[in-house]
């Protein structure tokens, strides 16, 4: 089972419209997608996704596996707890507290 990083960084934050306004205007990040719930910026190295959320999260890094439920099981078993899961993609919690996003290819 290998875990590779891939160019996106997950942020979640309440207010998209203040968010757009800091990311476009003061970092001049470019937009490269939009929606109500979500803005996606090409910052150079990653993509930076923000996501609408009723609470703000720190940046969540994302990785890429072939098979999730391989992943989640090498995860759980090595004291990761998962924190929410969809068809394709998960978040845990390592045990050192720190959130990560997995995602199938």
């Amino acid at each position: 089972m290998k875990f590779r990083s891939n160019n996106c960084v997950a942020v979640y934050l309440p207010d998209l419209k203040k968010a757009e306004a800091f990311y476009s205007a003061v970092m001049n990040f470019r937009l490269a997608a939009k929606s109500p719930t979500q803005l996606d910026y090409d910052t150079g190295k990653f993509s930076l996704c923000i996501h609408k959320s009723p609470k703000f999260r720190p940046p969540i890094p994302s990785f890429t596996v072939v098979n999730l439920a391989a992943a989640r099981q090498r995860l759980e078993s090595n004291g990761c707890e998962i924190l929410e899961e969809a068809a394709n993609g998960l978040y845990f919690k390592d045990p050192l507290g720190i959130v990560y996003h997995v995602v199938a290819d």
